[in-house]
């Protein structure tokens, strides 16, 4: 609505609450909990949702809401001290054993690596739920920590394979319990995925398998297909669209890192599509002549050439 007025007093806020986390809350290696009553806290514990917000930013393509270096680090803390390759020779005051047991790997909901732990701190500190695991996981690999990100999720699907226990019923709270559906972040992730409907702007940058990647895909209005491969200084992309429809006024796709410039064309089928290239930041920015609608059946291609 425009309001100017309340869009200074709100970034106002976010300025003051993002400077006083960053100086207060962050140890040196991770954010911590201050509190006059910590029964039911964390304290100066390592939290394996302490980012969480800056995880949902990361999928709203919000950008940074705390400082990124800080970000990262609670991250690499995280897999440093709650990170388990097997159960063997852990001791909790709670075992939850339904959730991970023997030579399970997982992730805990909490450790005291610096001490601190208190009397009675948050009930589910030493469970692996697997809504936290692939939270985590999905949040290191947008942040560039792929490997850890990949082992926490080889590891929660070890324990989920259909033969200890059941790859359709996570269980945390109770069975089918929702915060399982955070492993989608995971697919946004690989991919490189942002979208906003409104603006019909649609982006890609797979940190995984980019040289020749495929994967689903979904926009309010469709699903379908997205496709990369890269050789030679070429660059093909491809949206197969199975159901629906997808209306695009931008289209962002990412290149190597070496490139430093770049050209091409869109097809939609047979069919030339006028669009402007450009090379921003690392990325193909592709502007549509006009609002361009790809259907049920159709295949929009993108042959990029990239110069280093």
């Amino acid at each position: 609505s425009n309001d100017e007025h309340a869009a200074t007093r709100y970034r106002g806020l976010f300025d003051k609450g993002r400077k006083q986390i960053a100086e207060t809350l962050f140890d040196g290696e991770y954010y911590i909990q201050i509190a006059d009553d910590l029964a039911g806290g964390y304290g100066k514990g390592c939290c394996s949702d302490q980012v969480v917000g800056q995880w949902w930013a990361r999928i709203l393509n919000l950008g940074d809401i705390l400082p990124v270096e800080q970000v990262r680090s609670a991250l690499t803390a995280i897999f440093k001290h709650n990170w388990l390759w097997s159960q063997e020779g852990y001791v909790g005051s709670q075992r939850f054993q339904q959730f991970a047991d023997g030579k399970d790997k997982s992730l805990l909901v909490c450790s005291w690596p610096k001490g601190g732990r208190p009397g009675d701190p948050i009930y589910y500190r030493d469970a692996a739920w697997t809504g936290i695991e692939y939270q985590v996981a999905a949040h290191k690999i947008y942040e560039g920590q792929v490997d850890e990100g990949l082992a926490i999720v080889r590891g929660a699907r070890e324990r989920y394979d259909g033969l200890k226990k059941s790859p359709w019923n996570e269980i945390e709270c109770g069975d089918y319990y929702a915060r399982a559906m955070s492993a989608w972040s995971l697919l946004l992730a690989v991919q490189g995925y942002a979208y906003d409907g409104p603006r019909r702007f649609l982006a890609f940058n797979p940190p995984l398998a980019a040289d020749n990647h495929v994967s689903f895909f979904s926009t309010a209005e469709g699903w379908g297909t997205f496709m990369q491969k890269r050789s030679n200084r070429q660059q093909r992309n491809s949206l197969a669209i199975a159901f629906g429809r997808c209306e695009l006024a931008d289209l962002r796709l990412g290149l190597p890192a070496e490139a430093k410039s770049v050209t091409g064309t869109v097809h939609i089928g047979d069919r030339p599509i006028i669009v402007n290239v450009a090379f921003d930041k690392g990325h193909a920015a592709i502007h549509f002549d006009g609002p361009t609608a790809v259907a049920t059946g159709d295949r929009l291609d993108v042959e990029l050439n990239w110069q280093a």
